[in-house]
């Protein structure tokens, strides 16, 4: 039997590099979105979703002098939109009977972002990729990076059917 999921889905969006190096908790923000999961065989789907959320980073909150007297900061929203297709390594299907409602998975698919970084910079938000902040479309540097990147996803889960129209996942 086949069916149909819609969902919404939530998480934490976090920077890590040399902008933020207090680790990987310093400036994570909630992220979240909507999901449709076409469930085609108790151990097979294909999900679409789309996510938003927020990173940011700031050299001020740097345990090392150098890095704060550089000064450096980027805020950016994050919008993404994935297609992948999901393998349940138990059957799943909430409708049939208890022992198919609680299932482990296993996924891989494509995925594209969207994001603008800018920093605030003498009272106005300045957006950093078309100014080359890092170099990017000078001679001998690389040419400036898309604001729109592709991406592969790869991931884990597990989902419990609490009733025939309820799941929750992690």
């Amino acid at each position: 039997a086949q069916f149909l999921e819609l969902g919404v889905t939530g998480g934490a969006c976090s920077y890590i590099g040399d902008v933020n190096s207090k680790g990987f908790f310093n400036n994570t923000k909630v992220g979240g979105g909507f999901f449709a999961r076409w469930n085609w065989h108790p151990n097979f789907s294909t999900r679409l979703s789309g996510i938003r959320g927020k990173l940011q980073a700031d050299d001020t909150r740097s345990p090392n002098p150098e890095i704060r007297e550089r000064n450096l900061s980027f805020n950016t929203d994050l919008w993404e939109i994935a297609l992948f297709q999901e393998f349940n390594l138990i059957p799943y299907h909430p409708k049939k009977n208890d022992n198919q409602v609680f299932a482990p998975y296993v996924y891989a698919g494509i995925s594209a972002f969207h994001f603008n970084p800018k920093t605030f910079y003498q009272g106005d938000w300045i957006a950093l990729q078309p100014i080359g902040s890092e170099g990017q479309g000078l001679p001998g540097f690389k040419k400036k990076y898309s604001l729109l990147q592709p991406t592969a996803v790869l991931g884990a889960g597990i989902r419990l059917a609490l009733t025939e129209r309820f799941a929750v996942g992690l």
